[in-house]
């Protein structure tokens, strides 16, 4: 599964809060409508599963990635970086 079944919701770690904070106003607001549709009642978005790393993934919205994994017994996903292309999804 790559989207998150409708219901889930969204969190953000220490360090995606700030990758958040850090974006111009015009790029927050499109990663958040983005994360809002990827939520939405029909997850969409543009997804892909990172390889190497079970159950995380990475959502792409233009130039910018927001990495997150599923827990499924939580009924949330949290983001843990918000980076621009593939800079950081090497290194996290």
């Amino acid at each position: 599964m790559t989207t998150p079944p409708a219901g889930y919701a969204v969190g953000f770690t220490t360090q995606a809060a700030r990758d958040l904070k850090r974006l111009d106003p015009p790029v927050r607001r499109r990663v958040l409508a983005a994360l809002d549709l990827l939520v939405g009642d029909v997850p969409r978005g543009d997804v892909r599963a990172l390889s190497g790393r079970p159950g995380q993934f990475r959502l792409r919205v233009a130039d910018w990635r927001v990495l997150y994994r599923l827990e499924a017994n939580t009924g949330s996903f949290p983001s843990f970086a918000c980076c621009p292309g593939a800079a950081r999804i090497a290194t996290s």
